[in-house]
């Protein structure tokens, strides 16, 4: 390290220990799966695990099966995760931790689909997932009654002991929207058997002139009073316009009306969200959204009587009047009169290129002077939510009218955890968790980057009351049908982990990545001392110079402050600078296990970088993939001469990646892909890997570097690569014209299509979409081989699969041929319109052989399956001139 003198301003800040908890991010995702209202607990057996429930959602077979995961408080690691499933799907809404005889368990609610209808559920597990109990509710005065648990809570015994469950009740709205269905609020309280101990139900009648209904229940907080419930209410204008209301409703221990402060604001849609009691006060404390996605809100109701405190309760949105943040989950921090409140935004410039956009953010709230103090928001990188609905039937996209999952908890006096989900639009939706520290009332310690957020103007809440509610209480059928348990497993990743964890990177071509072999001198220019680390260029001239290698535990110059958090062990630093006459022209290269060839798919890129010192800005880094050797690069002349892409003969710059000003020593990580297929890539292969400053940005910045991976993201997951081969491929036809594609293979995998007409071709997996147009009308046996390749362009896996692909033609469409059922067992039926067409019937394998002929009877035909194996099999039906008409067909 070149250093000229420097006098530095360093500000020392003492952390001290808080406890063996971390801050850290972890990610779940599973290829054709979405991740659907995720909420969130602590474990109730004093571990400070976390738990999780939600729906998983097969995008393939539009299966929901109820989901729990639980995470382990010292490192992250998931000591449990399963599927939960009664009826045809179930869905997950909402999971409570219970004691019982001194152990700890988890009740969920949600609702189930079951025989068409949807049924309250409510299932009990034990400490490692083990099912305990289960019921589902037939409710209301009708058997077709749909039901929905959507917020449970235990209760203690002074309450009776066993659970308080909300949701609603409601008609099937068809092909209308849900606001259009009949609906009632409900609250069941249920001992810990899962029985029914009393239930009410509660709706605002209007009549059917008023096209939609807004009575939901859709959490619950318990009282010294009895039970605050709060979501929506019908209600309507003095001038009889309807509205949702924000339900505020007090029921004591047995059920009955306490009272009811619902109101509405005067605009179309508003509701509430969550709630908190402060017992010391008698006072809840209701989160509420104003017309669903404006803004948010507190309103403050006097426990005993429901009186608002319009001098506590408050709206507040941005400077610029933007109605863009609205709430989901609130709680009380570990600090005096300080509320926490998580939600999203849907400001317009946190909508990046590729459709991600309303990034969850997190605010705390002061009480006492009724101000906003630490604002946090996700950035949009890779954490943001994309459009996909998060809750069926719901209404699409993230915005909601009746529920929002409680995604916030406090883990202890210094830890929260809080959920989101990542992914772009038209992607994969995957979840992930965060938890942050509370380091004083003023700082919060996230282990990635944050973003910025404005939620600063405050203004007085006030409101309108409506009709009262009319009450009903009609006793449930309960039902114990059984529930399927399946263990799963959905991909869990680490974007972030503050603590200390070991460096971890699946098929690294990186050599010692984390720095760990080898022994820092905390010298100048000793890199060579960790192992497959050196210098770029060939000599030490004009202000060249390699990068350096330091330790937390022997520490940093004094002339620098060591990276955050301090457990990272081993790492690099280097200066990315020119400042006038002075010349910080440094770098870092590493030699990789073996050499990447170009068109071996694609691959993946992560380090972690934290800039220690910046007296000015910009800076950037570039990293190179290049085909070299340590210290074998060309001689430099100046900080410019020759330019980093003349370093060697065959090189690519993979990543320019701007350092932000502020240099707070914190680690960031960032990931990035890399196709060997892009014509830059190095045509000899690349065989190094190196860091270094940006040519034509100064002044720059001292940054530190750790944790290096570069991996194959082919050749990594077998059965994935056959899943997608087997189920992922579809096929259209128009006329002669077959489209097929595969949206499950990646940039890694080859396809070779033997059409079945003597024509072939072969694209690459991310050039699906291919079309092939066909000399006739008829039925083909497509053959699919799919190759995936590794680094080193070997094959690693192989399949195949044969499809029964048929084009249409206009006797298709006068002949009107129906076939039913498919799939099928043991009989398939046909019909068609156009008598006298028809003379000859097969059944055709996907071997193109014939394994069935049956006879034509008029316009009808009968196919005996019996004998068959399970599997896809054409129908063919010929004309006298030799034309046909085909349906494809599965056998059972």
């Amino acid at each position: 390290m070149k250093l000229q003198s420097l006098i530095l301003l360093l500000t020392f800040t003492l952390f001290t220990n808080l406890n063996a908890q971390t801050t850290c991010e972890r990610t779940f995702a599973k290829t054709g799966y979405d991740f659907k209202d995720y909420s969130i607990t602590a474990a109730g057996d004093g571990s400070e695990d976390l738990l999780l429930a939600g729906t998983l959602h097969d995008k393939i077979t539009d299966e929901y099966q109820a989901h729990v995961i639980r995470i382990d408080d010292a490192d992250a690691s998931i000591i449990f995760e399963q599927t939960y499933q009664i009826g045809s799907g179930t869905w997950a809404m909402s999971i409570a931790p219970f004691l019982t005889g001194g152990t700890a368990g988890y009740v969920v609610t949600g609702y189930a689909e079951m025989g068409g209808v949807r049924r309250t559920v409510i299932f009990t597990i034990d400490g490692t997932g083990n099912l305990q109990l289960s019921r589902v509710l037939e409710q209301g005065n009708d058997p077709n009654t749909n039901g929905m648990g959507l917020h449970i809570k235990a209760t203690p015994n002074a309450a009776g002991q066993g659970f308080v469950l909300v949701g609603m009740i409601h008609e099937d709205p068809g092909l209308f929207s849900f606001q259009n269905a009949e609906k009632e609020g409900f609250c069941v309280k249920l001992d810990q058997s899962l029985s029914v101990t009393w239930e009410q139900y509660f709706e605002v009648p209007l009549g059917s002139i008023y096209p939609r209904d807004y009575d939901a229940a859709s959490h619950v907080t318990l009282t010294d009073q009895g039970y605050f419930i709060t979501g929506g209410k019908n209600m309507l204008t003095p001038i009889g316009q309807q509205r949702q209301g924000i339900l505020a409703l007090m029921l004591g221990p047995n059920g009955n009306e306490l009272w009811d402060a619902s109101y509405y604001t005067g605009n179309a849609i508003d509701n509430g969200a969550s709630a908190y009691y402060d017992q010391a006060a008698q006072q809840v404390y209701v989160l509420t959204n104003i017309s669903v996605s404006h803004h948010l809100g507190v309103s403050v109701f006097d426990a005993a009587t429901g009186a608002l405190d319009n001098t506590a309760s408050f709206e507040s949105f941005s400077t610029n009047f933007d109605l863009d943040k609205y709430g989901h989950t609130m709680i009380k921090a570990p600090f005096t009169d300080k509320l926490l409140i998580k939600g999203r935004g849907r400001d317009g410039q946190w909508v990046d290129d590729e459709g991600r956009g309303q990034p969850t953010f997190l605010v705390d709230y002061d009480l006492s002077t009724q101000t906003f103090g630490v604002h946090y928001a996700e950035t949009n990188l890779s954490q943001s939510l994309n459009g996909v609905s998060t809750a069926a039937p719901f209404f699409p996209g993230a915005l909601r009218t009746f529920y929002y999952p409680q995604s916030l908890v406090n883990i202890n006096a210094q830890h929260s955890a809080m959920v989101s989900y990542t992914g772009a639009q038209g992607q994969d939706v995957g979840l992930i968790v965060r938890q942050f520290a509370h380091l004083n009332a003023e700082t919060y310690e996230f282990c990635g980057p944050r973003d910025t957020l404005v939620l600063d103007t405050i203004m007085e809440a006030f409101g309108f009351t409506g009709d009262p509610f009319t009450y009903d209480s009609p006793a449930s059928a309960e039902m114990m049908p059984p529930m399927t348990v399946v263990s799963e497993g959905t991909g869990l990743d680490t974007l972030c982990f503050s603590g200390e964890q070991e460096f971890s990177c699946e098929g690294n071509l990186v050599q010692n990545g984390d720095f760990e072999t080898g022994t820092p001198t905390t010298g100048d220019e000793d890199i060579t001392n960790a192992a497959n680390w050196g210098g770029i260029w060939s000599n030490a001239g004009a202000g060249a110079s390699s990068a350096d290698f330091y330790s937390d535990l022997t520490g940093v110059p004094a002339s620098l402050t060591a990276p955050l958090p301090l457990s990272q062990g081993q790492f690099a630093g280097f200066w990315s600078r020119i400042q006038g006459g002075d010349v910080y022209r440094e770098g870092v290269l590493n030699e990789l296990s073996t050499t990447i060839l170009p068109n071996t798919g694609v691959y993946e890129l992560e380090f972690k970088v934290a800039c220690l010192f910046s007296p000015n800005t910009p800076a950037s880094l570039s990293v190179f993939l290049a085909n070299g050797s340590i210290n074998g690069g060309a001689a430099v002349s100046s900080g410019t001469v020759p330019l980093n892409a003349a370093l060697f003969a065959d090189s690519w710059e993979v990543v320019v990646e701007p350092i932000l000003s502020g240099c707070d020593n914190n680690f960031t990580t960032y990931t990035y892909i890399i196709d060997s297929s892009d014509p830059a890539f190095p045509a000899s292969g690349a065989n190094a890997l190196f860091f270094t400053r940006t040519d034509g940005v100064q002044p720059g910045a001292y940054l530190a570097l750790d944790d290096v991976c570069l991996h194959s993201l082919c050749c990594r997951d077998e059965m994935a690569f056959e899943n997608a081969v087997q189920n992922g491929f579809t096929y259209t036809t128009n006329g002669h014209v077959a489209t097929l594609d595969n949206p499950l293979l990646t940039h890694c995998s080859e396809v070779l299509i033997d059409w079945g007409d003597g024509q072939t071709e072969q694209v690459n997996a991310s050039d699906l979409g291919v079309t092939h147009t066909y000399a006739a009308s008829g039925a083909y046996i497509v053959h699919i081989t799919v190759l995936e390749y590794g680094a080193d362009g070997a094959i690693c896996f192989e399949d195949d699969i044969c499809m029964g692909l048929t084009n249409t033609s206009e006797l298709d469409l006068r002949t009107g041929l129906k076939l039913f059922p498919n799939p099928a067992a043991g009989q398939v039926y046909l019909e068609w319109n156009a008598p006298g067409h028809f003379v000859q019937g097969r059944l055709v394998n996907t071997n193109a052989q014939a394994v069935r002929t049956f006879s034509l009877q008029g316009q009808r035909a009968t196919v005996n399956l019996n004998g068959l194996s399970p599997g896809m099999y054409l129908v063919q039906l010929m004309t006298a001139e030799g034309r046909q008409v085909v349906r494809k067909l599965v056998k059972e």
